[in-house]
């Protein structure tokens, strides 16, 4: 593996890490939004997902994804960015591409979720490797339909995406930003 594979599989999560960044960067606005996905139902006992996935992070997410996107679609015009995407995004649909990354990227989230409430794990809790995969996994499975990363491709992905991660939070943690290291 080469360092140019690397930033590549590097900008190819730019428009997950954007649908995964964006709740987070609106969780103090659109408060009519931030209402429970799960509805406040239960399951086994437990809330199916709990507060902190909402209709406002799901839109958002959404949002996010569908920008990502667009930012590489537009950058694709220089030779530099269209060397090093992955995907050509000449001959995709755009605004797909996006949406199913951000949608992704929200399910795989929400997945984790709902496994946290089965093991009685804290929401904000730290739940290492789920926190740290689920969002690019679910992303990468939704955009199977558009665009197919090889498999070695797709662990490079997840290995970038838990790193990055665990760096992000840390240093979000470093900041008092975040209430977790990891």
């Amino acid at each position: 593996m080469d360092f140019e594979t690397i930033l590549q599989i590097i900008y190819f999560l730019v428009p997950i890490a954007f649908a995964n960044m964006s709740p987070v960067l609106v969780k103090k606005y659109f408060s009519s939004l931030a209402k429970p996905l799960d509805f406040n139902k239960t399951f086994l006992g437990e809330r199916i997902f709990g507060d902190h996935k909402t209709w406002r992070g799901l839109l958002f997410g959404i949002i996010g994804g569908i920008l990502g996107a667009y930012l590489q679609f537009f950058l694709s015009n220089t030779s530099f960015f269209k060397e090093l995407s992955l995907v050509n995004f000449q001959t995709i649909n755009v605004l797909a591409y996006g949406f199913l990354t951000g949608l992704g990227v929200i399910i795989g989230d929400t997945f984790g979720s709902f496994l946290k409430r089965r093991f009685k794990i804290p929401p904000g809790a730290s739940f290492i490797p789920f926190d740290q995969i689920v969002a690019p996994l679910g992303a990468i499975l939704f955009l199977l339909p558009l665009y197919k990363i090889s498999f070695e491709y797709f662990l490079i992905a997840l290995l970038i995406s838990f790193f990055c991660h665990i760096l992000i939070k840390w240093i979000g943690y470093s900041l008092k930003i975040e209430k977790e290291k990891w």
